[in-house]
């Protein structure tokens, strides 16, 4: 064979495709997807593609005893390849060249979207190591999480399995259900994808889908879930539950809280549950603890919860360093609407008054007229 070459690479994917004799050639493009050359491993990995999907639509893959026993093993033979193809796809997601990943990427979407058309289900189980590596990988590109993301919002069940697949991980992992060699979760890239992700269709008689699927109506006949709004929104509250049941960096801590009220609870099947996660942000500091309290303001007068310490943890954050500290335009803000409320007991609403008054006499800040930043 002469000097391999892009072009080279789709002759042989042809051959794959006009004679049964040449599927061997699959194991050549699997290993020319490896190669150092970025034109040479782009070509394998887009030929490769081409291969399986035309396969997966003649049913190749599919094993039937009719066909007898030499169908039967290649069809296992040509199962295991696209395996492996697919396992080179991620691993080929963490290559320093931003092109290769993007690619990879591509054709593990069009791979999966292939073989979900030809079973009119969505393969989970083939979904799952994909977002395994998203979340977990340090190397993914800038790029890559761009596109992420854009090919999530753009198709409704792929987002829908995106959010199922995230949870599984994201809980194995907290639970300590993961293996050695599972890598763990990238807080920052599984932030930036999970937060930029529309939580639900705009609409559910019109979904925006990856695959053409024959939606028929009745359990049996419509294995795909997700044109039901209530298990779409149960699937976008686990992904984010799980991913708030993480250590997270202070930033994101503070970014989930501000967002919390507007982007996440409102697409929460039961917003209370995250209740914990609130609890345990107000016992930090900071403007952290601020964030936290208009999270369950927000459950307390929209949702019902009943929760009669609020007041007294509002209470508490009235100390004698808070006209210091440079979210207290901020604060300010937060409290009038906290202290308009209904909820507030007439008594604690004048020992807050009190204190507040009692703080401001107080403050050196206030004593000296020359410190502008006391104003703003």
């Amino acid at each position: 064979m002469g000097k391999i070459t892009p072009e080279s690479i789709r002759q042989i994917s042809k051959g794959c495709l006009t004679d049964n004799a040449n599927l061997n050639d699959i194991l050549s493009l699997l290993k020319y997807c490896k190669s150092p050359s970025p034109d040479i491993a782009h070509a394998a990995i887009t030929s490769l593609q081409f291969v399986f999907s035309k396969l997966i639509a003649s049913g190749m893959l599919e094993k039937r005893q009719s066909d007898g026993k030499s169908s039967t093993e290649l069809a296992t033979w040509l199962r295991e390849n696209r395996a492996q193809y697919f396992e080179v796809l991620r691993e080929t997601m963490s290559h320093t060249e931003p092109r290769l990943q993007l690619v990879s990427f591509e054709k593990h979407i069009q791979l999966l979207k292939n073989i979900a058309e030809h079973h009119n289900e969505f393969q989970s189980n083939l979904f799952l190591p994909l977002v395994e590596v998203l979340l977990c990988q340090e190397s993914i590109s800038g790029p890559l999480l761009a596109k992420v993301v854009h090919t999530l919002n753009k198709h409704d069940d792929l987002r829908f399995f995106f959010f199922r697949s995230a949870s599984k991980v994201l809980t194995d992992q907290y639970s300590g259900k993961k293996t050695e060699s599972t890598p763990l979760i990238n807080i920052q890239n599984a932030y930036t994808i999970i937060s930029k992700l529309s939580p639900a269709p705009d609409s559910f008689d019109s979904m925006k889908l990856l695959c053409e699927y024959n939606l028929a109506e009745g359990k049996d006949e419509n294995p795909n879930p997700f044109t039901q709004p209530t298990i779409y929104c149960r699937a976008f509250s686990n992904c984010w539950l799980a991913f708030m049941r993480h250590s997270l960096p202070r930033e994101i801590y503070k970014s989930c809280l501000e967002s919390l009220h507007q982007k996440i609870i409102p697409y929460l099947s039961k917003p209370v549950l995250l209740m914990d996660f609130l609890v345990d942000a107000y016992n930090t500091d900071g403007i952290i603890r601020l964030l936290a309290l208009n999270g369950i303001f927000t459950l307390i007068t929209e949702h019902n919860l009943d929760y009669p310490d609020f007041y007294a943890k509002l209470y508490a954050l009235f100390d004698s360093n808070l006209l210091h500290y440079k979210y207290r335009a901020r604060f300010f803000r937060l409290a009038d609407i906290f202290l308009s409320s209904s909820y507030l007991p007439s008594y604690l609403g004048c020992s807050i008054c009190q204190t507040y008054g009692t703080l401001v006499l107080d403050s050196s800040a206030c004593r000296n007229h020359y410190d502008p930043s006391f104003y703003f």
